[in-house]
C-alpha cells in the first residue's frame, strides 16, 4: 500500500460560523467544491458524531474517487476529525 499526505488549505473572509454552517450541510457540498460530484449522507441532513458520508469526487475529469467518511469526532466551529475508506483510506480532520 501507498501512502500520502493530502493537504489542502482554504482561506475564507466569512465568519466562522457561516462557513462551517454551510460545511456541515453535506447535501450543499457539490455547489460548494467543483470536484464533488455526489454526497450521500443518509437521513440525516448535517454532519453530526457518528455521520457516515458517502462520496463521488472527479478530478482532472479522468480520474474518479469514491470513499466513505465516517465522523469520530466531532466540534461544530472549531474541529472534526474523520476516518475515510474507499479508494484510499486514512483519516482527516476540519
Amino acid at each position: 500500500m501507498k501512502y500520502f499526505n493530502f493537504t489542502d488549505r482554504d482561506n475564507f473572509s466569512s465568519p466562522k460560523e457561516k462557513i462551517w454552517a454551510t460545511v456541515l450541510h453535506v447535501q450543499a457540498w457539490p455547489t460548494l467544491w467543483k470536484h464533488v460530484v455526489k454526497v450521500d449522507i443518509g437521513p440525516a441532513q448535517e454532519l453530526s458524531l457518528g455521520s457516515h458520508v458517502r462520496c463521488d469526487f472527479t478530478l482532472f475529469y479522468f480520474m474518479h474517487l469514491h470513499f466513505e467518511i465516517d465522523i469520530i469526532s466531532f466540534n461544530p466551529e472549531s474541529f472534526t476529525s474523520f476516518h475515510i475508506q474507499g479508494d484510499f483510506a486514512g483519516q482527516g480532520k476540519w
